[in-house]
């Protein structure tokens, strides 16, 4: 939160991790697009795919201790709920 407004970068690429242990790197392609249109230089769209893939690295090997929080916080909503 900066200036009591949200808000946070986004490197066009997205890591999605299903229940069933499934993980999917989706929207390679607003990634290309941000580098096309020059909203992202080539650095950044390098630091973006090896920030995926050292991420998707983690989540295979059981490394990646914030999936931790989405059980926990999904159990307090439902509490909650």
């Amino acid at each position: 939160i900066e200036h009591n407004i949200p808000w946070w970068d986004d490197l066009f690429l997205d890591i999605i991790v299903f229940p069933t242990g499934e993980i999917i790197q989706q929207d390679a392609d607003e990634l290309e697009e941000a580098l096309i249109n020059g909203w992202v230089d080539q650095s950044m769209y390098n630091l973006a795919w090896h920030q995926a893939n050292e991420i998707t690295t983690s989540i295979v090997g059981n490394n990646f201790g914030l999936l931790n929080y989405s059980t926990v916080h999904k159990e307090l909503l439902t509490k909650l709920l």
